[in-house]
């Protein structure tokens, strides 16, 4: 097998390879062997019908079959032997010529790969951990939170909805000015998302300032609107308020201390600061981690082949398209605003790219894995804390093809880990 591999630059590479005909031949036989065994025409037997005949009942699509198991198989070994990791489908610069016996194969491929390079020095950076102090004013508003949840909804006549309000409101949606769902009485708060079959975003600005008797307009879509082919229409909400309700929280006291397995409220108000600090570490340590990531980001220069880029960014626009016709955005408006935001979307894709990359280099420097063991870990924790089977988790993992994200995630904390140990970190 005569191969050619050009660099074409930004890790593109063409790749030319030419099958002997030996190999070519060896291809066709073997395919019609496994074809004989499969047919049976009239006046012969499974397994027994000549050569010649199957040649001239199937040979044009066996020629063609042969022709794109060579490329495949071929192509993998060079992958292989050349040790080229291929980051989109190979495209084939002219079209395949059917295999024949006694004659060679020819193809021309264009690829991209994975850049080579060495990681930065990644160990001895210098970074400072940023730890906020809790304040009493932080602890008020979680205790404030605490009690709102725990509080009671009250109706206020005349009152004007704000954040942490509820209205209930009799709704309706229309379809091309027909209605196709309603209900006269539902309970409605920012978060509201749901009316019937019917999805809504931005509720809450919709609502801010409204009062009794007030209506409401907003665009719904079924399920799965935003998806690639998808026939669903948009609908209209329609909400009138019949009255606003305001939370009364719960009484600061001990009692309500002991609803949360506390004696008192300044043990309350203890607990509170100390989940607070645990979270202000773990803040810290995770802006540590990006900082790391972003020190070895700067100092890297290598190629980034631009198709999966390409791809990332179709897809976060596609999103963000979503989110803002959700939000209420036209589709014109939606448009121009992501043609704003493209430039720095992608530059924004390609960084956590060279990042990812970056990690997986010295994962592969340092011999870091994900192992079975690791990633049954991963399974129970999300076992405990969604309350399913392992079982479940990880036929769930495996049924949506998410193994390979996983086992990313574990490497990724592991070369955070390694990093972090390595690394000179000073507290502020």
């Amino acid at each position: 097998m005569d191969t050619k591999i050009a660099d074409l630059g930004s890790c593109k590479k063409e790749v030319t390879v030419t099958i002997p005909a030996d190999r070519v031949d060896a291809e066709i036989n073997h395919a019609y062997e496994s074809l004989r065994g499969q047919v049976a025409l009239p006046g012969f037997r499974q397994g027994k019908v000549p050569l010649a005949m199957l040649e001239k009942r199937f040979g044009e699509g066996v020629a063609k079959d042969v022709a794109n198991k060579v490329v495949e198989s071929s192509l993998g070994e060079i992958l292989r032997e050349q040790k080229l990791e291929i980051v989109t489908e190979p495209e084939l610069k002219s079209e395949l010529a059917p295999a024949e016996r006694g004659k060679e194969l020819s193809f021309t491929v264009h690829i991209e790969v994975k850049p080579t390079f060495d990681p930065p020095d990644y160990k001895g950076i210098k970074v400072e951990r940023v730890r906020k102090s809790v304040e009493e004013a932080d602890i008020d508003r979680v205790v404030m939170d605490l009690r709102k949840n725990k509080g009671t909804f009250n109706v206020i006549a005349g009152a004007a909805f704000e954040k942490g309000d509820r209205v209930t409101a009799s709704v309706k949606a229309l379809l091309d000015g027909l209605p196709v769902w309603s209900t006269d009485a539902m309970s409605v708060d920012a978060a509201t998302q749901e009316f019937g079959e019917y999805h809504v975003h931005g509720l809450e600005a919709a609502l801010q300032g409204r009062k009794a008797g007030d209506k409401v307009t907003l665009e719904g879509h079924g399920h799965g609107h935003h998806e690639a082919g998808s026939t669903s229409r948009a609908t209209t909400i329609e909400m009138t308020i019949s009255d606003v309700s305001k939370v009364d929280p719960a009484a600061l006291d001990e009692a309500f201390a002991k609803e949360f397995n506390l004696e008192s409220v300044d043990a309350l108000r203890a607990d509170v600061r100390k989940r607070l600090e645990e979270r202000r570490d773990q803040q810290a340590d995770a802006e540590v981690d990006t900082k790391l990531v972003d020190a070895l980001v700067d100092q890297a220069t290598f190629d980034m082949a631009q198709g999966p880029i390409d791809r990332a960014l179709a897809q976060r626009r596609q999103q963000a398209t979503y989110e803002l016709m959700m939000a209420g955005k036209p589709a014109q408006e939606a448009s121009q605003a992501l043609e704003e935001t493209t430039a720095a979307m992608r530059k924004s894709i390609e960084r956590e790219a060279r990042a990812w990359l970056i990690i997986e280099r010295i994962a592969k420097k340092e011999k870091i894995f994900a192992l079975e063991d690791d990633i049954a870990k991963e399974m129970e924790k999300v076992a405990r804390e969604t309350g399913a089977s392992m079982s479940e988790v990880r036929s769930y993992y495996e049924e949506r093809q998410l193994l390979p994200q996983l086992r990313a995630t574990v490497i990724e904390r592991k070369v955070l880990a390694l990093l972090r140990e390595h690394a000179q970190i000073s507290d502020k």
